[in-house]
């Protein structure tokens, strides 16, 4: 261990193995890592590696794998015999995988050439002049557009019968080509006339060509309005297609000029305010309204579904799509500490209009609640969601016009017990969320989450509901939710006697792993397959054979890739470890007693050649929950604003990532509670300096540094980014998006739970502005002009004030930066200079110039002071 190097700033580019496959019989997989595509069989020890590709397709039958080379070839391997064709100068490829036949489409590089062949064929089939070229999702189809001088055109082959019909001709190119989920239908825009307008053109299998389904011209659309080019969706069942249009900006041209002043006129009676207006006046113009069209029919029969500028339409793909959700965003004056910043995301209330696709038909079925896990059912049969009042689901039953508390009789919260803002309680946020979990073949049941368990649920209220994982959860301290892989889709229909399989979390050890339950089974009991300190990814899975793909790691194992047939035992297929050349880390869950009594939870990090002889300089990094991560394989990265904890370990520090839980109107309080009893706690240790500790974190994580280095001495060293300062005037301040910040404050991650005149002492009290004569705990800021979330003027009062004050304080602001850094080589610069930092005062390390000495603004990219100053350094 002694040879193994320290992580360097440079060591940050870790990627893991992606655009993993499985054969549809699971004997191959396929993968990508660090430029090499590997080929290999999980029944055997063979394996192919391709160097410079980096995408793989599978035949159907599994006899064929078809993959990219570089710099422009693909090749054909044929796992029979093991041997591999090459076609060079492509551009790109498609493989179909109909249980027809494996069909192949290139697109060439040279005149717009284009091939297709089944792979067992050496007859090819070639065109020139191709564009675009699209499979069916059935494959069954293969559509080729091309172009001759001004002409385009659109071919539909029947890859069956290899039959070849031209079913569009036009002098503008066809886009966003879309096929309903039978194939048989499909739809795509055309460029009108004028250039900016759009047409939509339909063909339907059988027809000699496809005709002009939708143009504005013709139909009853608003003259205001124009087709935009945003994606064509068909409903489930075929039967309506749907697309966007937006206001034409020839209606800017009606508003007349009638004062030259430049004033924007702020009212009280605005539903939102003047920056709001302002900033999202080209969106609101531009407000995306929905309109369908029944495609069995040659009757101009366009309907639009949102014509309310506040309106929002769900759709969903796997849905019939007889009816839509239609979600009024609008807010009330008297609702103004909360936002409408999401569809169902527990920031507002809000009116649900159902309305038919078919007709003009609405229905409002909520009117200005506080819901989420608003959604229609597969089957159309019924509106679900949960109140978040009332704390409990409910359903609206379409066909009875009903509405029914469906979940009153489950005994135990359905929200999570864990949430701790003044907001309306909440389904989301607790590993992984609670809510609906999917549904049962023809609406029969739903499938919701508690906190631990799963229960089903009879979606007209009257058989009572039942906990299908018979409180295992619960008693087990385990949270149980149904896995489902990459490849599988949103919101699955389960069949009664489906195995489900569920991947559970311990809350208390940390552990994670796979079990299974049938669903419906009478005394059904839950089967344990694997469970242990580790993260558990289920990739993908094949269709033929019962072989999963997984992907498993923890924090001293990189993440690698494992193949199972039944989530018991695993055989490990890629062997990737790149933390072993280097002093890596490992991990320790701690527990304490805070000053309130409570019992904290946290992480310590330490370097794999710990000596628990040494003393160790330890720097608290802090948010609001770590310890869950306890078993997550934290790569080396670039510093956005916080540190990064194995770079900061595997160079001799102790890292330690308290939880926090929080009382509403306390926030600064709680964390100090939580932070420093575990500092005294940690300080009992032997090999922990006490006198060498600090703190670093971002956002909120900053704002709680700040609080705690105003209210305690006992700290080093201490790194706030993108951190509030002033509660009072951060209460004042504008978002990025031009909305008040008051809600922040009262209801959401402020947690004051009162108006700032209701209770003006809790807002002096949590912020550290007002005992910024009391830091003595040198500080480093980060903060940037760009910030859209907490403005720029909190970390400008928090420096000033220090400055003033004669604190140790630094301030750094990257140009074009927002809440944290993005740019690559403004990672870098941060990444060395919190290391500096925390080396100096925590390490008695040589300070560099640019705090010994500083930086005028003139020598600005000049000069970096990055260089040691050694005629400084901590005793």
């Amino acid at each position: 261990m002694s040879q193994k190097k320290n992580l360097e700033i440079k060591e940050y580019d870790w990627v893991d193995p992606y655009n993993i496959i499985i054969s549809d019989n699971g004997n191959y997989i396929c993968y990508v890592l660090n430029d090499v595509l590997t080929i290999q069989s999980t029944i055997s020890k063979w394996e192919l590696n391709v160097k410079g590709s980096k995408s793989a397709v599978i035949s159907y039958d599994d006899r064929y794998i078809v993959f990219s080379t570089f710099p422009d070839s693909i090749g054909i391997l044929n796992l029979k015999t093991k041997k591999i064709s090459y076609l060079s100068n492509v551009a790109s490829f498609q493989l179909s995988k109909s249980e027809n036949s494996n069909w192949l489409a290139c697109q060439l590089k040279t005149n717009n050439a284009f091939l297709f062949k089944r792979l067992n064929e050496y007859k090819s089939y070639t065109f020139n002049n191709v564009q675009d070229y699209l499979f069916s999702s059935d494959n069954n189809t293969l559509l080729i557009q091309g172009q001759v001088e001004n002409n385009y055109y659109l071919l539909w082959i029947n890859l069956r019968t290899q039959s070849i019909d031209t079913i569009w001709q036009g002098n503008s190119s066809p886009s966003n080509k879309t096929f309903d989920k039978s194939n048989k239908q499909l739809a795509f825009f055309v460029s009108g006339k004028e250039g900016y307008q759009n047409q939509i053109y339909y063909y339907h299998l059988g027809m000699d060509s496809a005709v002009l389904k939708i143009d504005t011209k013709k139909s009853n659309i608003d003259n205001d309005l124009i087709i935009t080019n945003n994606a064509l969706l068909f409903s489930g069942d075929g039967r309506r297609l749907f697309f966007s249009l937006k206001n034409s900006h020839k209606t800017q041209s009606k508003i007349s000029e009638v004062n030259d002043a430049d004033v924007n006129i702020w009212n009280y009676k605005d539903k939102y305010l003047q920056s709001q207006q302002i900033i999202s006046s080209n969106s609101m113009l531009d407000k995306e309204v929905i309109g369908t069209i029944n495609t069995y029919t040659d009757i101009d029969n366009i309907l639009l579904l949102n014509n309310n500028i506040n309106d929002c339409v769900t759709l969903a793909i796997d849905k019939m799509n007889n009816y839509v959700l239609i979600n009024n965003l609008e807010i009330d004056p008297a609702d103004i500490p909360y936002s409408a910043t999401g569809m169902f995301e527990g920031d507002g209330k809000h009116t649900i209009n159902l309305a038919s696709t078919n007709s003009k038909w609405r229905k409002k079925i909520i009117d200005n609640k506080f819901i989420q896990e608003c959604s229609i059912s597969p089957k159309e049969k019924y509106v679900i969601y949960y109140d978040q009042i009332k704390k409990n689901y409910f359903t609206y039953n379409i066909l009875k016009n009903e509405t029914k508390n469906i979940t009153s009789s489950i005994p135990v919260p359905l929200y999570n017990k864990e949430y701790d803002k003044p907001a309306p309680s909440t389904t989301y946020g607790l590993y992984g969320g609670l809510g609906v979990a999917g549904w049962t073949e023809d609406d029969e049941f739903v499938l919701i989450y508690d906190n631990y368990d799963i229960w089903q649920v009879d979606p007209n209220g009257v058989i009572p509901p039942i906990n299908i994982t018979s409180s295992w959860g619960e008693k087990n301290n385990t949270v149980l939710r149904i896995e489902k892989s990459q490849d599988e889709r949103y919101s699955p229909v389960y069949k009664m006697g489906d195995i489900l399989i569920i991947k559970g979390f311990n809350k208390l050890n940390k552990d994670e792993g796979y079990y299974k339950i049938k669903l419906g089974e009478a005394s059904n009991h839950l089967k344990k397959l694997v469970a242990g300190p580790y993260k558990y990814e289920i990739i993908c899975k094949s269709k033929k054979a019962n072989r999963y793909v997984v992907k498993i790691r923890n924090a001293t194992n990189a993440p690698n890739i494992y193949i199972s047939s039944n989530l018991e035992s695993y055989k490990i297929l890629t062997d990737i470890k790149p933390q072993e050349h280097y002093n890596w880390l490992t991990t320790q869950l701690i527990r304490w007693e805070t000053f309130s009594g409570e019992v904290g939870e946290g992480v310590l990090y330490k370097p794999e050649n710990f000596d628990s002889t040494k003393k160790y300089p330890i720097i608290f990094h802090i948010y609001e929950k770590f310890s869950n991560q306890i078993n997550e394989f934290k790569k080396p990265e670039l510093s956005n604003g916080e540190m990064n904890v194995p770079y900061f370990v595997s160079n001799g520090y102790l890292v330690f990532e308290p939880d926090i839980h929080y009382n509403i109107g306390y926030p600064g309080e709680s964390a100090y509670d939580y932070v420093i009893s575990a500092a005294k706690q940690l300080s009992k240790l032997t090999y922990i300096d006490s006198m060498k500790m600090g703190l670093q974190g971002i956002s909120f994580g900053g704002y709680e540094i700040n609080f705690i280095i105003a209210n305690t001495k006992i700290f080093a060293a201490a790194s706030s980014s993108a951190g509030i300062c002033n509660l009072v005037s951060g209460y004042g301040s504008l978002r990025g998006s031009g909305m008040s910040s008051q809600y922040i404050y009262e209801t959401h991650q402020g947690r004051i739970g009162k108006t700032l005149w209701e209770k003006p002492d809790l807002y002096i009290k949590n912020s550290p502005i007002f005992n910024a004569d009391r830091v003595s705990t040198p500080l480093l800021i980060m903060h940037n002009k760009g910030d859209q979330s907490v403005p720029w003027s909190q970390g400008i009062e928090w420096f000033t004030a220090l400055r003033r004050l004669g604190k140790k304080v630094w301030m750094l602001e990257y140009d074009d930066e927002g809440h944290g850094i993005g740019g690559k080589n403004n990672m870098i610069d941060f990444s060395i200079r919190l290391k500096q930092f925390f080396d100096y005062y925590l390490e008695c390390k040589s300070a560099p110039k640019w705090m010994t000495i500083g930086i005028p603004a003139i020598l600005k990219k000049k000069e970096t002071g990055l260089e040691l100053d050694d005629s400084l350094r901590m005793p």
